[in-house]
């Protein structure tokens, strides 16, 4: 987890600034930013700029 650099700024897209060990492994990424909750922030990151993340929320009632 100290091998690279991650920004994130609220209204902007997470962006990986740094891969430490080889700075061209910046370009093999992508990330996808998720907000699970109202007080919450995370980001996915996938290898590779062709994805499409789908997200579905199920209700249950007995």
């Amino acid at each position: 987890m100290d091998g690279f650099d991650v920004a994130i700024a609220p209204g902007e897209p997470a962006a990986l600034l740094n891969f430490l060990e080889n700075p061209k492994e910046v370009s093999r990424w992508s990330l996808i930013e998720l907000v699970p909750g109202l007080d919450m922030v995370a980001t996915l990151a996938v290898e590779g700029d062709r994805c499409q993340l789908l997200c579905w929320q199920w209700q249950y009632s007995c």
